[in-house]
């Protein structure tokens, strides 16, 4: 699935522009050096979304920055703010599924199932999106969020997590199941509705506010790695809970920061800072 999203997405990507380096480099899987040309480009087009977009791909192959940190900049760029701006650009929003499943597979073999469940819908449902082909990749998108959430919620019970987590997990199961059922009858896909798109915010103010009422004596940086995907709460969280995610945030921020000025040449791209600043939600 994700090999036939990368190729559509290159070959718009040289469709339009066939004279980028990056293209090519990509193509040879020479990521080190792609991302080298893509930073260059970045520097002066670093409000390019799909550039920023291939950003990550290239990160995530090289393996230089935490995951974490990357899925706070794929929040942003698949948020629906910036989907808006993409319009109807059918090769960009392939891409920007292409980026969230990618994510969601590698957060997943390091067992952060709940950030990977939040990629793996998104991945599904721009892949429902009218404007994107591929009915293969949409049925892959669509088992991948399945087996997460399933081993989320085994995990969620192993660990006796709070009832109305666990619930929710289940409803989501219920609708995308039910989803695949109407797409075998249909030969189309319906994701299930939802009052608002979950975001990576959303799901770590839940699970700070869970974790201030729970008596589990876990350390911080354990509660940090697994809590990133609990439905959005109703009524949002105490002033503490807001003051430990915005220290959170910060935290985050520097680290990638700090990770990424420590590259070499980090200091001949501004477009580096401007990246790594962006990761901050």
């Amino acid at each position: 699935m994700t090999n036939i999203l990368r190729e559509q997405c290159l070959s718009a990507e040289r469709a339009q522009d066939g004279s980028r380096d990056w293209i090519s480099r990509i193509e040879a899987d020479n990521w080190s050096a792609a991302l080298s040309e893509i930073e260059t480009e970045l520097s002066v087009r670093a409000g390019d979304i799909p550039l920023r977009l291939w950003w990550v791909v290239c990160q995530l192959e090289v393996g230089g920055l935490p995951l974490t940190a990357l899925s706070a900049t794929v929040d942003d760029l698949t948020s629906d703010a910036a989907l808006d701006e993409l319009g109807d650009a059918a090769h960009a929003r392939s891409l920007a599924a292409y980026v969230c499943h990618e994510l969601a597979r590698r957060l997943e073999d390091r067992s952060q199932l709940r950030l990977a469940t939040v990629m793996s819908e998104r991945a599904w449902k721009l892949l429902s999106s009218d404007a994107t082909p591929g009915a293969e990749s949409l049925a892959v998108a669509r088992e991948t969020y399945l087996r997460q959430l399933r081993a989320e919620l085994e995990r969620g019970e192993g660990r006796l997590e709070k009832p109305r987590y666990l619930e929710s997990l289940r409803e989501q199961i219920d609708q995308v199941e039910a989803s695949g059922r109407r797409s075998s009858r249909e030969g189309e896909i319906a994701p299930p509705a939802a009052s608002r798109p979950r975001t990576a915010k959303d799901i770590l103010q839940q699970a700070v506010a869970e974790s201030a009422a729970s008596s589990a004596a876990e350390s911080d940086a354990l509660e940090l790695e697994e809590a990133v995907v609990a439905p959005s709460p109703a009524d949002g969280t105490g002033r503490e809970s807001r003051r430990l995610l915005g220290a959170l945030s910060v935290v985050g921020g520097l680290v990638l920061l700090a990770l990424w000025l420590m590259r070499p040449g980090a200091g001949s791209h501004s477009a580096h800072r401007e990246l790594a600043m962006g990761a901050v939600v």
